[in-house]
């Protein structure tokens, strides 16, 4: 054991300043890499946010559309209007709700990939921080 420790201290100093200069680039690194890490969760919060936003525009836009063909069809029926005008204005009120859910449906695929996307930045964040 004694050998040992005299084997150690006549190797000298092993934090030489060639050490420390590659420590201190290594760490640099790391910085600028929890930095983008930062930056990007940002963004894609921005996202996130922005497709909620978007999906509940477009949800208010469809249902007030579908609305509106509704009353159409209904004041179309209500003034006896010729029973084609009624019908149509019937049928060009279901595909609208359709075409909205469909909207919905996708952006909430996008939604859901960007939490995706912003689970693997948090959990890259936080292995980065532990070390």
């Amino acid at each position: 054991m004694l050998g040992e420790l005299r084997r150690f201290k006549a190797a000298g100093d092993p934090f030489t300043p060639e050490f420390f200069a590659a420590f201190q680039a290594v760490y640099l690194e790391h910085l600028a890499m929890l930095g983008k890490l930062r930056q990007r969760k940002r963004r894609l919060d921005g996202r996130i946010r922005s497709v909620r936003a978007w999906r509940r525009v477009s949800g208010l836009v469809f249902v007030a559309t579908f609305a509106a063909l509704l009353v159409c069809s209904v004041v179309a029926a209500a003034i006896a209007a010729p029973p084609i005008a009624a019908a149509l204005a019937a049928a060009a009120s279901l595909p609208v709700g359709s075409v909205g859910k469909w909207v919905d449906s996708l952006l909430k695929q996008y939604q859901d990939a960007l939490h995706g996307h912003k689970e693997v930045v948090s959990a890259m964040q936080n292995a980065a921080r532990r070390r």
